[in-house]
């Protein structure tokens, strides 16, 4: 704190801008303001006690009380606070956060202003990125493999790409339904190949954590599947924040964890689509979901911020 007393009495500022995890660095953020008067914008880009794993931290009595009393001093404090989705937003609006923001993350469009590749020969149905055992759903396997028994010609044309870490139990369960000669398995690509697989793949599979909280969260990989303008298919809660910005963009279809009839409807259509060479996603805009759009909209609250300190 003394360090940065010294530097802002040489660096002047017009305000704060904290963003976490690590959410220590709002504690920081929140002494700069006791100290030097200044404007701050607390950016949570996760929760801080209602993230998905913080039942497994085993923390102590005392230890969970404290940081359930930092979260409220933060959220409290801050001048205005910013999040990237609307449950976690109204999460923090309970904690007393003074007119909480959203602002989501994003694509960087110009990761996509070349012309796509040409899309797989295969009916490529690609998940992308660590698919553990929370996001994982068996019932979206039976509805691959009940469809491949029933259908004639819809084994021979499916592929199933995984391309990053998977959890064991979704391998056996495909095994179970007889699909692993139709598996595809990619440990790793780098990011700057992930989004050819993305462009050239038939559909994009998205498995969220079947978790208490899951209302609130937005995989980051929703944004770069929104860019590539493939058919995402998405199994999870439909009022979900993640469906919510599907729905917005005209992405794809939402399936509930439990719904594999409406899996198996969606899956038969677009593989019909796909043999017809018409599987495609309605044009949509976009740009509300780009970094650039982004960065503006928290441009937007610094000069809020800053202009009401001025009056």
């Amino acid at each position: 704190m003394k360090y940065l007393k010294a530097y802002l009495a040489q660096h002047p500022v017009d305000a704060i801008l904290s963003s976490g995890p690590p959410h220590t660095v709002h504690m920081i953020a929140k002494g700069v303001k006791a100290a030097t008067g200044l404007p701050w914008i607390a950016d949570f880009r996760d929760p801080w006690t209602n993230i998905d794993f913080y039942d497994q931290l085993m923390l102590t009595r005392w230890a969970d009380r404290q940081h359930r009393r930092m979260e409220r001093a933060v959220v409290q404090a801050a001048d205005r606070l910013v999040t990237v989705s609307w449950v976690w937003a109204e999460e923090f609006r309970a904690l007393g956060a003074r007119d909480p923001r959203v602002i989501t993350n994003g694509f960087d469009a110009a990761d996509f202003a070349f012309d796509p590749p040409p899309l797989e020969k295969a009916f490529v149905c690609s998940h992308i990125g660590y698919l553990n055992r929370d996001r994982n759903n068996g019932l979206l396997w039976e509805a691959f493999g009940e469809l491949a028994r029933e259908l004639p010609g819809f084994r021979e044309d499916l592929q199933l790409r995984f391309i990053g870490k998977t959890d064991f139990v979704t391998f056996q369960q495909l095994e179970a339904q007889g699909l692993m000669d139709r598996v595809e398995r990619i440990p790793y690509v780098p990011h700057s190949e992930v989004l050819t697989y993305t462009r050239s793949t038939q559909l994009l599979l998205l498995l969220v954590n079947n978790v208490p909280n899951v209302m609130g969260h937005i995989p980051g990989k929703t944004y770069e599947y929104i860019g590539s303008r493939r058919p995402v298919l998405a199994i999870g809660p439909e009022t979900a924040d993640f469906a919510r910005v599907l729905t917005q963009t005209r992405s794809g279809v939402i399936c509930d964890f439990e719904d594999k009839e409406k899996m198996k409807r969606t899956l038969l259509r677009w593989w019909r689509s796909y043999r017809k060479g018409q599987l495609t996603v309605e044009d949509a805009d976009t740009e509300p979901f780009t970094r650039r759009a982004a960065t503006g909209q928290m441009a937007a609250v610094l000069d809020e911020l800053t202009a009401d300190q001025a009056i």
